[in-house]
């Protein structure tokens, strides 16, 4: 889920993750599109500014144990779609925004599409969903196996 300022419009976005385990305002990675792999292209029916706008179409993302993983949301420019994604003014790169006994999400930047301008620091104003497990589900939220049929 995230938080766009479109209301019943169609935003186009997209979603990439930076390829190493590094920070993304590291060596200047948050706008070079050459370390950044694309993992969605999608459209999100905005809810408008404070409602969550869900954002799907993608595969899930495996995330490691002790790795460090930067993620690059942002909504298309210059296609005839509506909505800007809205951050909220961050205190400082790298301080932690939320953590629970699995994951932890950091303050980063706002970069201007595509990988343009940045601007930190800068809080997403999203929820991300995640399992933990090593098929990113664990066993007792793991739903029936199917038998193979001969």
């Amino acid at each position: 889920h995230l938080n766009v300022d479109a209301e019943g419009v169609p935003v186009a976005m997209e979603v990439w993750k930076l390829r190493r385990n590094q920070y993304h305002s590291d060596n200047g990675l948050a706008n070079a599109p050459s370390q950044w792999t694309m993992i969605g292209d999608v459209v999100v029916r905005g809810r408008g500014r404070y409602c969550r706008s869900h954002l799907t179409g993608f595969e899930p993302v495996p995330i490691h144990k002790g790795t460090l993983n930067a993620f690059y949301i942002t909504t298309k420019g210059g296609l005839g779609f509506g909505g800007q994604i809205v951050y909220t003014t961050g205190r400082q790169l790298r301080a932690i925004v939320v953590q629970d006994e699995y994951a932890v999400t950091l303050e980063g930047s706002k970069v201007v599409f595509p990988f343009g301008d940045v601007e930190d620091p800068a809080q997403f104003n999203g929820q991300v969903n995640y399992c933990p497990g090593l098929d990113g589900c664990p066993e007792d939220e793991r739903g029936e196996e199917e038998e193979e049929e001969e």
